[in-house]
């Protein structure tokens, strides 16, 4: 058995999860556990993907990957395929399924990446492919903290401080992104056999706690580097379009829990800065959008 904390959580797992912290055995907040999974919900023929939702249970299917019951906000249960390799379980896992698990416990999760400058917290949404994982990354080398790539869950227990709670130390990067900010992809692991991401550590300058968010940028390709700030009803739409749960339309947000959905996204929005950021996608810029948000971090303070 293993023992992890991520996202303000601890975790039981009978599932190495060398991705994220390990900790001394405690009572788990979550278990993940190896057992049978109901497929009924998998529709006949061949299926590459799918989902169901009711009002307690999340149930999700990857062809030769591994099915998946999220339960309660408590519990998951993987069911792997047979010949599936351990690292491209922990993608879902650690993603889409572990979002989920958070929306259950009534957690803001929006797809995006954050890290921390002189202790304050400054998050990049966006689009896929629009280097949310890379902006962040150059920020870690030029010296600032880690909270979390990809997955960013919001405390939202005092409205007028959001907190972001640590994820787990590693960056998912493509390897020119790899390349900008001075590392080898070559020496770098495959997120799993095959792909070209890479698995990049962040021991080094990872947080050990929550800290204050204060910013969030979503980025957008544009022909000049152009900061501009939103509106609090802007920054809602962008909040919720941003929502990891957003991707499966109104399916978790109705009812109590889209009225829910919606009060955290607009107590976020009236709580800290939003700006559009937009900028030429040229890896050769990073330093100097870096530096521009380093000022403005500054600025905020």
């Amino acid at each position: 058995m293993y023992f992890y904390k991520a996202y303000g959580l601890t975790i039981q797992s009978e599932l190495n999860l060398p991705q994220l912290v390990a900790i001394e055995p405690v009572s788990p907040d979550i278990t993940i556990r190896l057992d049978k999974v109901d497929r009924s919900f998998i529709p006949e023929g061949k299926v590459n993907y799918c989902y169901q939702f009711n009002p307690q249970e999340a149930f999700f299917f990857w062809a030769e990957v591994a099915t998946f019951l999220v339960k309660d906000g408590q519990e998951i249960v993987v069911e792997p395929y047979f010949q599936a390799e351990e690292r491209l379980i922990h993608m879902p896992l650690l993603g889409t399924v572990l979002a989920i698990l958070l929306h259950q416990r009534h957690v803001l999760v929006l797809h995006a990446s954050a890290v921390a400058i002189d202790g304050s917290v400054i998050a990049f949404m966006g689009d896929k492919g629009q280097g949310k994982s890379t902006m962040s990354a150059t920020l870690y080398a030029r010296g600032h903290h880690l909270l979390t790539d990809d997955l960013v869950a919001l405390d939202l227990s005092s409205p007028a401080q959001p907190l972001v709670p640590p994820g787990f130390p590693q960056f998912k990067l493509w390897p020119d992104a790899a390349v900008s900010i001075g590392d080898d992809p070559q020496t770098l692991p495959e997120l799993f056999s095959g792909y070209q991401k890479r698995a990049r550590r962040a021991d080094e300058r990872f947080a050990d706690q929550s800290l204050p968010i204060k910013c969030i940028c979503v980025l957008a390709s544009g022909s000049e580097v152009a900061f501009k700030k939103l509106s609090p009803s802007e920054g809602i739409i962008k909040l919720i379009a941003n929502s990891y749960v957003n991707r499966y339309g109104s399916e978790l947000i109705q009812g109590a829990a889209g009225a829910r959905h919606f009060k955290q996204c607009a107590s976020l929005a009236n709580s800290i800065s939003i700006y559009n950021l937009e900028r030429p996608r040229a890896l050769e810029l990073l330093p100097n959008i870096a530096k521009l948000l380093e000022e403005h971090m500054a600025s905020l303070a």
